[in-house]
């Protein structure tokens, strides 16, 4: 029954191909006719001849007459059809046919394209017209019958026969490359176990206990990329096997004594005027590692080697005052060549009209030194009882020394492959569906962390730490100077030209003619594609300073570093042996908790004995998404209070006029609603503060006033005369308590409604800038505005991101050599699109492969084991990889910009309010009830300058400090 329905599919086939048979009608495209099938009107005769030369002659039926005339003409598409119309011989070439089907599929069983044991590398590589080849070339005969089922103008033919190929090979038990594809898209849209069991009944897709393996499988190397990056950043350490700088060790006697307590000795050593000093064998290298160490004599502090130095301790660890001056030491790079050094380029695009240029801020971290030896100065110091507490000094601090000469570090490797740790905790709360005493709600505290490299190479700076004395240490270099505050006012100046040329709808038509971006030295590099390597959920609680370290010590693999092992001889003649580690350091990124856990998880490891354990080589940095977010509560602190609902122009009232019930008395409550309502409002004090300039009450006035030209230059410098004028009369951001435009005025000269609305608008542009600056990666204006937010943070209470923006301008300015701080300032940001103007913080990232997390971890049901979630965290990254290789191989594009709702109506209302109630008009004596002494620049109006300075110094004092312990 089978063969006889197998040759009625055949021949259904053959008709459709080539016609029906049966009938009697000429060929097209040949001059003979066939004769019928019942024809006789011929006598056809057979000789068949043997090798012994004996002939045999047949005389063939009528029907086999028809098959053996073309066969005589050399006919052969004839021969075939008369052929197959003869029920025995067909059935022969239907067996026939089988058989090659057969022997097809065993082909493709053994194919290893389609059948693969590496699933996770052909998931990587998958393509549909790959997999539509290796069945044309290992079964056509297969191919040709599903290609004729399939109408020749379908766009999907290559997936159609991919798929029924894959479909009748699952009935020999063999999955393919296909069927786990589609269960990878299955796991990554949280598909319920239920339709995997269905499915895989009809060999679509693997089941859900296979899917879990083949994620398994792919999370094993996941890091694969970063341990590249890592041995590729450890050819870049400076050892003296090549000639360059030799990282300093830890003195040897670190491992045998005791060390004292660190504050007590670094303040007591911060009374005398110290420096280190180490020979080197030749000018341009040093032959070995040498230790270096302290001990303080009745002559003063000398230094001496290792094999040397003793392992006692002194019975008196006090040390006498001193009325001299104290120069404490820094790490700092000091070759000027080296430091980080850019050319002046302009912070603006500028058009041929050169609309709103403005000097960039291209601050470089001090170069104090460049020096073979460094000598040591120590005739201050008198008391010799203070020997042994200064003999572990060296064992907390490691010291760096830069390569004599002018020329940078020497890398054998063709691209630079940096790369930063970007971590933050995730955090689920897992509740049971029946609650009992034993059976509670789960609160799950874990850290994720990914990987980011660099984009901006940084092959030609140098990554070597020198001295610096504290006296030249200025704080002010901290604060915003006049440059800066050019700079930013420049800024805010393209930020209203723009919002003007938006939202302003009789000037929509200029918008084109202004700059897109605000260009920098690296745009070209911030318009890169980011390459992201998630490295995973590591089962600890970064709130638990135990967990924090243990955190630290899982990272710490991904440290470069080059490890040696030294024999010193004490004083008793004894051997000593001592690792030695250099390290390439790298920056661990997160919010400020994480940060300030990093830095915590240091100094307690500060005395172990080893490096690692120390877990040197980490730089932990604050990012800018959770700062921007402290920000935004600065910014409700001050001008946000429900009970101002009747004060006409605070954010309050402006709420509940357009009806955002969203926003929230905290942003950190919901992020993007408060972050809506900032814009928005920003943007109409913006232009009710240019009808103000222009004085019209009207919005197509204010659009005719401004376009009364038909040159277009003109028209620009319209807008650009009004948003200089609007900076000018209506933002208050400067620094000088001297010239502070509400500094020494009289109470009854202070209009405080218009005070409150100079303050709004303020604070909104410098929340614009800051935005701005991350979407391009502007790393400098980023700096800039983190200068401005130290004040800010000060002047607000916010005394942990106070601390925050100091220890990152300190390490940009003075501690981190030239590489660390180009890194840590343009590297900051990630780039998922590769466009320009798309980046994001690296902590904003992260926030997003949390949420994944998340989602993935509320599918996983009553399985939310720590090894679920780890497979999960473990994962992302090359589940990712293999979506983007899905989506490319059927032109799949993923909608990448959110649907954002028209504002415009909301807009208009705001400014209409703004301008009936005549915000910027000054009118003596007007005050919210809500905020009776509100004045502009308030925050930084508020701070002590000469207290503030003094709490400056002393932090910069313990950030360095804090960082010759951890080095």
């Amino acid at each position: 029954m089978r063969l006889k329905e197998i040759e009625k599919e055949l021949k259904r086939l053959l008709s459709l191909s080539y016609g029906n048979v049966t009938q009697s009608k000429p060929i097209p495209g040949t001059k003979r006719r066939h004769a019928p099938l019942d024809s006789a009107a011929k006598t056809v005769k057979i000789v068949v001849t043997h090798e012994t030369g004996y002939e045999k002659r047949y005389t063939l039926t009528p029907s086999m007459a028809a098959i053996a005339q073309p066969l005589g003409r050399k006919s052969w598409r004839s021969f075939a059809y008369n052929a197959y119309e003869n029920d025995t011989i067909r059935q022969y070439m239907v067996k026939r046919l089988l058989k090659g089907l057969n022997r097809e599929i065993v082909s493709l069983l053994s194919n290893s394209t389609l059948i693969t044991t590496d699933c996770n590398i052909a998931l990587k590589q998958f393509d549909w017209g790959s997999l539509h080849n290796t069945i044309k070339s290992t079964a056509p005969l297969l191919h040709a019958f599903l290609e004729t089922c399939i109408p020749q103008c379908s766009s999907m033919k290559q997936c159609a026969i991919v798929m029924c190929t894959v479909i009748l090979l699952k009935t020999h038990r063999r999955n393919t490359v296909v069927q786990a594809m589609i269960s990878i898209l299955m796991h990554a849209g949280h598909t319920a176990k239920q339709v995997y069991s269905r499915l895989q009944k009809l060999g679509i897709c693997l089941s859900s206990t296979a899917t879990w393996a083949l994620i398994d499988n792919m999370g094993q190397d996941h890091d694969t990329s970063v341990k590249q990056w890592m041995e590729s950043l450890k050819k870049t350490i400076c050892t003296d096997d090549h000639g360059t700088a030799v990282i300093v060790p830890y003195n040897a006697s670190s491992s045998f004594t005791k060390p004292s307590d660190d504050d007590e000795v670094f303040n007591s050593l911060s009374k005398y005027n110290v420096t280190a000093s180490l020979d080197c064998s030749s000018q341009n290298s040093l032959s070995s590692p040498e230790v270096l160490s302290l001990s303080i004599t009745k002559e003063g502090i000398v230094p001496y080697n290792a094999p040397s130095c003793s392992t006692e301790p002194s019975e008196d660890d006090e040390v006498s005052n001193s009325s001299s001056k104290h120069n404490v030491i820094a790490p700092l790079d000091c070759s000027s060549q080296n430091s980080l050094s850019s050319p002046e380029v302009s912070s603006l695009s500028n058009t041929e009209e050169g609309i709103f240029d403005a000097p960039m801020d291209c601050s470089t971290p001090i170069c104090a030194v460049n020096s073979e030896v460094l000598d040591i100065d120590v005739s201050s110091v008198s008391d010799p009882a203070t020997a042994s507490s200064m003999d572990h000094i060296s064992s907390d601090c490691t010291l760096f020394l830069l390569q004599s000469g002018d020329e940078g570090v020497s890398i054998d490797t063709d691209e630079w492959c940096g790369f930063r740790l970007v971590g933050d905790n995730i955090d689920k709360t897992v509740g049971p569906r029946f609650m009992r005493h034993n059976h509670q709600s789960q609160s799950l505290h874990y850290f994720n962390v990914y990987a980011v490299k660099d984009r901006v190479d940084l092959h030609h700076l140098s990554p070597n730490i020198s001295m610096i004395d504290l006296q030249d240490v200025d704080v002010n270099r901290f604060l915003p100077s006049e440059d800066d505050y050019a700079a930013l006012i420049s800024n805010f100046q393209f930020l209203i030209a723009k919002v003007m040329a938006k939202c302003v709808p009789g000037l929509v038509h200029l918008s084109p003619l202004l700059p897109g971006h605000i260009q920098h030295i690296h745009s070209k590099a911030m318009s890169m594609k980011s390459e992201v390597v998630p490295l995973g959920v590591i089962l600890k609680d970064e709130n638990k300073l135990d967990d924090m370290v243990q955190i630290m010590d899982e990272l710490h693999k991904y440290v470069p570093s080059i490890r040696s092992v030294e024999n010193f001889e004490d004083e008793n003649g004894d051997m000593l042996t001592m690792d030695i580690h250099h390290f390439s350091h790298i920056l661990l990124s997160g919010d400020q908790l994480t940060t300030a856990r990093a830095i915590g998880s240091q100094r307690i490891r500060k005395n172990s004995v080893d490096a690692v354990a120390r877990l040197q080589g980490f730089i932990p940095v604050t990012e800018d998404w959770h700062t921007k977010v402290c920000y935004m509560k600065v910014v409700w602190t001050c001008l946000y209070k429900t009970k101002s609902g009747f004060d006409i122009g605070t954010l309050h009232q402006l709420k509940n006029l357009i009806n955002r019930r969203n926003v929230t008395t905290d942003p950190s409550k919901n992020v993007n609603a408060c972050e809506d309502f900032l814009e928005i409002i920003t943007t109409a004090h913006i232009v009710a503060a240019a009808m103000e300039v222009l004085k019209t009450n009207d919005l197509e006035q204010l659009a005719t006033t401004v376009t009364q030209s038909a040159i277009p230059s003109e028209k620009l410098n319209v807008i650009k005369s009004v948003a200089h004028s609007i900076c000018d009369q209506f933002i208050n951001m400067s620094i000088s308590m001297m010239t502070s435009k509400t500094h020494n005025r009289k109470k009854q000269d202070i209009d405080h409604i218009q005070e409150y609305a100079i303050e709004t608008v303020s604070m909104g542009l410098l929340y614009l800038e800051f935005k701005d600056a991350i979407r391009e990666g502007d790393g400098e204006r980023v700096l800039r505005c983190w200068k401005f937010f130290l004040l800010i943070f000060r002047g607000s209470g916010h005394s942990n991101y106070c601390i925050e923006a100091l220890r990152l301008l300190v390490l940009y300015y003075y501690i981190l050599p030239p590489r660390y701080a180009s890194q840590m300032l343009w590297g900051r940001f990630i780039n998922v699109h590769a466009k320009e103007g798309c980046n994001i913080s690296v902590d904003l990232h992260m926030e997003h492969l949390n949420r994944l997390c998340k989602d993935a971890i509320s599918h996983l049901g009553a399985n939310k084991t720590p090894k679920a979630i780890s497979r999960v965290g473990k994962a992302l990254g090359p589940l990712s990889q293999i979506l983007n290789q899905y989506d490319s191989a059927t032109n799949t594009r993923a909608s990448q910009a959110h649907t954002r709702c028209s504002d415009t109506e909301d807009l208009i209302m705001l400014i209409k309010e703004l301008v009936n109630c005549k915000v910027f008009c000054k009118q003596t004596g007007r005050k919210h009830v809500s905020f009776p002494s509100m004045k502009s620049n308030h925050f930084i109006n508020c701070i002590d300058m000469p207290k503030f300075n003094s709490w400056m110094e002393e932090q910069t004092l313990r950030f360095i400090r804090d960082s010759c312990l951890s080095r």
